[in-house]
């Protein structure tokens, strides 16, 4: 019996033995080696939503009208931020503390793991500065997207722009896979094709040390799910004739609308004064916005979609061509310009064809081709 109780507490003993070891092994790890705690402060895992490259635009010919450039935004992520200093955040980031304020209320009512755009469209001094400090300000990083880029400014009520997503939409069904300051077409074909242009996402996990520097995929990528750019457009738009009613409309107001009378295809769409799509997203836009409707010349009016106007001496044209069709007039046909059928509101020479009726817009003439 003896010999058994020995047996016991030597079996007990082991155990005990073991049990300490484990306990002081795993205390070692976990309160004196600092080298796990610094491996962890240096790198944390980030899941990161890939925004596709949206679709290119083209016009009838493949020439490039809409592409896409990168800029870079300060985003946040409101439980990763910790003793923040506000002032010398705000002297770093050059923005003011109530800016600040408003951009964390509005991150943390969104969501407080997600990060949401603080500061868009960094410049370059910007984001070297950022850079430099970003080991000071855990829970904000730096962000690329992609902005969209118009290589002409009078089609802009046509394309449309792209801008910031707003509160409003997010509350929108169709724009719950969106997060805030990810790029949506507001107006135009931007909009109106925004499934299309828009692609699918995709989703990375990276390694990202305390300066926010990308440290390499996790696990080789094994978890990433690759992005599917969006699908291009091919307008009926011609990028010259464009360009040639873009001069002729430099400096004036109103437009010029150039249709295929065989197929009805736009191939020009002018409106003036116009204005520049890229300056309706990012830091000042809602000044911006302001400017332009105060604006008395009117550029964000769409003046081909939204002017009302009598059609007045452009409908003659429509009038000579269907009596030409007729065969009863030709290009040398004259009539005399007859005050006494209708009232002619220029004072011109005799017209003797089409051409001189044209060019002083006759009354009496165009009257008596429809007689």
């Amino acid at each position: 019996m003896q010999y058994l109780e020995g047996r016991r507490y030597v079996v007990m003993a082991i155990f005990m033995l073991v049990g300490v070891l484990f306990a002081s092994r795993l205390f070692y790890l976990q309160v004196l080696d600092e080298s796990y705690k610094a491996a962890a402060d240096r790198n944390t895992l980030q899941r990161q939503v890939q925004i596709p490259f949206r679709g290119l635009i083209y016009d009838r010919h493949d020439s490039l009208l809409v592409q896409n450039t990168p800029v870079y935004d300060l985003v946040v992520v409101p439980r990763e931020v910790k003793g923040l200093d506000s002032a010398k955040f705000c002297r770093v980031m050059q923005i003011s503390l109530a800016d600040l304020r408003l951009g964390m209320q509005a991150a943390k009512k969104y969501s407080r793991v997600k990060p949401s755009p603080l500061i868009q469209n960094l410049s370059t001094p910007e984001l070297a500065a950022i850079q430099d400090n970003m080991i000071d300000f855990p829970g904000f990083h730096i962000k690329e997207r992609m902005a969209r880029s118009y290589r002409t400014q009078y089609l802009a009520h046509a394309l449309g722009y792209v801008g910031s997503i707003t509160p409003a939409f997010l509350e929108k069904p169709k724009y719950a896979r969106y997060q805030p300051g990810e790029n949506v077409g507001i107006s135009g074909l931007e909009a109106y094709y925004e499934p299309v242009l828009m692609g699918q996402r995709g989703v990375q996990y990276r390694l990202v040390n305390v300066r926010g520097i990308d440290k390499g995929a996790f696990h080789g990528g094994e978890f990433d799910t690759l992005s599917v750019a969006g699908q291009d457009l091919h307008l009926s738009i011609d990028a010259e004739l464009q360009a040639y009613g873009e001069t002729l409309m430099a400096g004036r107001r109103g437009y010029i609308v150039a249709v295929d009378p065989k197929t009805g295809e736009i191939l020009c769409f002018v409106s003036a004064p116009h204005f520049e799509p890229q300056t309706l997203t990012g830091k000042g836009m809602g000044n911006r916005y302001m400017d332009l409707l105060k604006n008395p010349d009117r550029p964000l009016f769409d003046r081909p979609l939204q002017a009302m106007y009598p059609p007045g001496s452009v409908f003659k044209l429509v009038n000579e061509l269907a009596a030409m069709q007729m065969g009863a007039v030709g290009p040398n046909t004259g009539f005399p310009c007859n005050q006494d059928l209708i009232h002619c509101t220029h004072r011109h020479e005799y017209p003797a064809n089409l051409n001189i009726a044209i060019k002083n817009s006759c009354n009496p003439y165009f009257y008596q081709v429809m007689r």
